[in-house]
């Protein structure tokens, strides 16, 4: 029941995270997920080990400069670098790997005042989908954002279910030809029919990305 004979546009789907480093086991080289998108420090948290204890090492670029800092550990916490990074080329740790239960780790960018730098990936790209567009006047099955009646293009989509990923509030839409459209998932509902009355489909509803 795919949506290619019914389908009126082709959209990308991209997800944002803040994540450098998915969770993981702590190891002596471990791997990078992602690349900051700006300026940011790094905040690692280190859980879950028998003594949480060792040294992770930072090093990277800003601004085209070397930038190396390593943190500390000698207990569960989570810590953030001083220094700012716009690239990371390695990140390593000691200590923790040989623990008798490693500790668990992630690694996100933030920024000085401690926010989430948001990175963006590609989930899925060339999707088939049915949209209609409408106008938004204050009235909304998410959470309002903005007060007053301010008018906001909303879009409501039909996508195809599949097996290897599923649309999330806080995703992204973007046109596959027209790449500078982009629209914030504000709403994901899925879609149940036929026999067994299984997803077929995923309703999503979005606004329209002010960049």
């Amino acid at each position: 029941m795919a949506l290619f004979r019914t389908a009126n546009n082709i959209y990308n789907f991209i997800r944002r995270t803040a994540y450098v480093v998915d969770e993981v086991a702590a190891t002596d080289t471990v791997a990078i997920d992602r690349q900051p998108t700006a300026d940011s420090c790094m905040q690692i948290s280190v859980s879950g080990g028998t003594d949480n204890t060792g040294d992770a090492v930072f090093t990277g670029t800003l601004d085209g400069s070397a930038v190396t800092e390593t943190l500390s550990f000698t207990a569960a916490r989570v810590k953030n670098t001083v220094a700012k990074f716009d690239t990371i080329t390695s990140i390593t740790t000691t200590g923790f790997s040989g623990e008798a239960t490693p500790p668990t780790i992630w690694i996100k960018a933030i920024g000085s005042d401690g926010s989430p730098m948001q990175i963006e990936y590609s989930l899925v790209t060339n999707r088939p989908i049915h949209t209609s567009y409408m106008a938004l006047r204050g009235a909304a099955n998410w959470n309002a954002e903005v007060f007053g009646t301010q008018e906001t293009d909303w879009m409501q989509a039909v996508v195809n279910y599949e097996t290897i990923w599923t649309p999330r509030v806080g995703d992204l839409m973007q046109d596959a030809h027209l790449t500078v459209d982009k629209w914030l998932i504000r709403a994901v509902r899925p879609m149940r029919v036929g026999y067994g009355y299984r997803t077929y489909y995923y309703e999503v509803r979005a606004t329209r990305l002010d960049t």
